[in-house]
C-alpha cells in the first residue's frame, strides 16, 4: 500500500470518527422508535441495498454510481441523520463486502465517506433550520437543498480521491471524469429526494413501492449517459485502427505523438478535459492520410516533394478535420488537428493563423508532432539524434514554434531525467515503437 494513501485512509478515519462523534455529541433530533418507524427503517434499508445492487459501473474507474442518494437525503428528513447514517454504514457495507468483493481497504474507506458525507449533510440539514419529520414544504426546501449539495461535494471528493490512488491520477481530474457531468443529475434528485419524504410520510410502504419506478428511471438515465461516453472511446479507438490498419508507421506515430503531448499538457496545467480532447486529437491527426492518393503520392515518397505533392500534403489536414468533425462528439477535437500545421509566425498552413490565434492544444500538438517526426526515420532521410532534434526546436522558437512550449518541453519533459536515447539506429524494427514509448516513460 502506498504511503500516501495510507495518509489517506488516516486521514478520512479521524474525520469520519469527528463527524460520528459531534453529530451523536450534539444530540440531534430522531424519531421515536415506534413499530411503525422500525418498520420504516427496515424498508428503506432494504430500498437502499435494493438500488445499490443495480449500481452502474463508470467507464474509466472502479468506483460505481448508484440512485441511493435521494433515498438517504429523505432518511436524513424523515428519521434524522443517525438513523440515515447508519443505514448507509450498512448498505455500504454489505454491497462492497457480499455483492462487489472489494478490498478490505476500500470497503473500510466507503465507510467512513458514507460517515463523512451523510453525517455532514445531516447536521447541515438540522443547524440550516429543517425539522425531522416535517411535513411542511416550505420550511424544509431550503435546508434540504444546502444538506443535498454539501452531501454531493463531500461524498464525490472523497471518492474521487480513491480514484485517484487506483488511477494515479490527480483528484481534481478523477473529479473531472467521474463526478463533473453528474452535477445536472445531482441538481435534479433534489425534487425527487423531497416528494420520497411527502408520498412516504403519506401513503407510508406504499409510497416507496411507487417511487422504484422512477428511481429506475433515473438509473436508465445514468446507464445511457455512460453508454453515450463509452461509444465516444469505442469511435475513436475504431477510427485508429483505421490508421494503424492502413499505415504501420503512422499509427506507431500517433501513440508517441499522443505520449508527448500530455506530457507537455500535465507540465503545463491543462484542465483535464482539454487534456483529453488533446490526446484524442493527438490519436486521429494524421486521419486524413488514410486517402489512396496521398498515401501512394506522399507518405511512400523518395526525396524531396514537388509542389503539386507538397499541396497534396497540406490537404489533408483538411480531410482530417472534416472526417473528425463529421462525429458531432469530435468537433472540438477536429479544430485541433486542422490548426496543428500553423507556424506561430502565420506562415503555416491551411489558414495563415499566427501566434496567440492558433489554438493552444494545436499548438502543443505541433511541437509533440514536429519532434516525433524528427526522430523517426522517413523514407527521405535518417532519424535526427535526440540532441538534434532539441536542437531544430530551439532554433524555431518563434517562427515554427510556440516558444514558451518549446522551453517547457524541453526543460520539463525531455531533460530533467533523460536516461535513454531516441536514435533507434540497428534496432528491430518491430520494437522501435517500444523504444520510443519506453523513453516516453522515461522523460515523465
Amino acid at each position: 500500500m502506498k504511503r500516501a494513501f495510507k495518509c489517506y485512509i488516516l486521514l478520512i478515519t479521524v474525520f469520519a470518527a469527528a463527524s460520528a462523534f459531534f453529530m451523536i455529541r450534539s444530540q440531534l433530533p430522531l424519531v421515536s422508535p415506534t413499530d411503525k418507524v422500525i418498520i420504516g427503517l427496515e424498508a428503506f434499508f432494504i430500498l437502499s441495498l435494493l438500488v445499490e445492487i443495480f449500481s452502474i459501473p463508470l467507464i474509466s474507474s472502479r468506483a460505481t454510481i448508484s440512485v441511493i442518494h435521494p433515498v438517504i437525503w429523505a432518511m436524513i428528513v424523515i428519521f434524522g441523520p443517525v438513523y440515515a447514517m447508519l443505514i448507509a454504514i450498512a448498505t455500504s457495507f454489505i454491497y462492497e463486502f457480499q455483492v462487489k468483493k472489494d478490498h478490505v481497504t476500500r470497503i473500510y474507506a466507503s465507510i467512513a465517506q458514507q460517515i463523512i458525507s451523510v453525517s455532514s449533510a445531516g447536521m447541515v440539514y438540522i443547524y440550516a433550520g429543517g425539522i425531522v419529520g416535517s411535513e411542511e414544504l416550505t420550511k424544509m426546501i431550503l435546508p434540504f437543498t444546502a444538506s443535498v449539495i454539501v452531501y454531493f461535494i463531500l461524498n464525490s471528493i472523497l471518492s474521487s480521491c480513491l480514484t485517484a490512488f487506483d488511477e494515479d491520477l490527480p483528484p481534481i481530474a478523477a473529479w473531472q471524469i467521474n463526478y463533473r457531468w453528474m452535477v445536472p443529475y445531482e441538481v435534479a434528485l433534489i425534487p425527487v429526494g423531497i416528494l420520497i419524504v411527502f408520498i412516504y410520510q403519506y401513503l407510508f410502504l406504499a409510497g416507496l413501492i411507487l417511487f422504484l419506478i422512477p428511481l429506475l428511471i433515473i438509473r436508465r438515465s445514468y446507464s445511457l449517459n455512460l453508454d453515450l461516453k463509452k461509444t465516444y472511446k469505442e469511435t475513436v479507438q475504431a477510427l485508429v485502427k483505421t490508421i494503424e490498419a492502413h499505415d504501420s508507421y503512422t499509427s506507431g506515430h500517433s501513440l508517441r505523438v499522443a505520449q508527448y503531448c500530455k506530457m507537455i499538457a500535465k507540465a503545463v496545467k491543462l484542465p483535464y478535459y482539454e487534456q483529453e480532447k488533446l490526446e484524442i486529437a493527438a490519436y486521429l491527426h494524421d486521419l486524413g492520410k488514410i486517402a489512396a492518393s496521398f498515401s501512394s503520392n506522399v507518405l511512400n515518397h523518395e526525396g524531396k516533394l514537388d509542389d503539386k505533392l507538397i499541396q497534396q500534403k497540406m490537404m489533408h489536414l483538411q480531410a482530417s478535420d472534416r472526417l473528425i468533425s463529421s462525429i458531432s462528439v469530435l468537433k472540438d477535437v477536429g479544430e485541433i488537428v486542422r490548426y496543428h500545421h500553423e507556424r506561430f509566425d502565420g506562415s503555416g498552413y491551411p489558414d495563415g493563423l499566427a501566434g496567440e490565434a492558433i489554438p493552444f492544444c494545436s499548438r502543443i500538438l505541433m511541437i509533440a508532432d514536429a519532434f516525433d517526426a524528427m526522430t523517426s526515420d522517413r523514407p527521405y532521410r535518417k532519424a535526427l539524434s535526440l540532441d538534434e532534434a532539441i536542437d531544430e526546436l530551439e532554433s524555431n522558437k518563434g517562427a515554427q514554434f510556440d516558444p514558451r512550449l518549446v522551453d517547457v518541453f524541453v526543460a520539463k519533459c525531455i531533460h530533467p531525467k533523460r536516461k535513454a536515447e531516441m536514435s533507434t539506429e540497428g534496432m528491430p524494427e518491430q520494437h522501435e515503437m517500444a523504444a520510443k514509448l519506453k523513453l516516453v516513460q522515461s522523460v515523465k
